[in-house]
């Protein structure tokens, strides 16, 4: 599974893997993917090749928050590949 934690908790923030859109949830700010192990082994190789911000700027109630980058590498955490999209609220 590929989880995508927003920094801080965004929702509706939408992700690419592998040609598949998939979006945050709009309480957490994280977004699940179901992978198979060989996506696995892509993501953790190369994960810039696969994993892409589908929506860099995201509407919210006051203003818009703006992909500001990855905070580290894809990290396993248990049965999770886990990511940290960083992004920046604006007004």
């Amino acid at each position: 599974m590929l989880a995508v934690r927003t920094d801080p908790p965004i929702p509706d923030a939408s992700f690419s893997f592998a040609g598949t859109t998939f979006t945050s949830d709009p309480r957490s700010g994280v977004a699940l993917l179901l992978i198979s192990g060989e996506e696995h082994d892509r993501l953790v190789t190369d994960p810039a090749q696969e994993l892409t911000v589908t929506t860099p700027a995201v509407p919210l109630w006051r203003g818009r928050a703006v992909f500001a980058g990855w905070l580290g590498p894809v990290r396993p955490d248990g049965p999770l590949d886990m990511a940290v999209a960083s992004f920046r609220v604006v007004s």
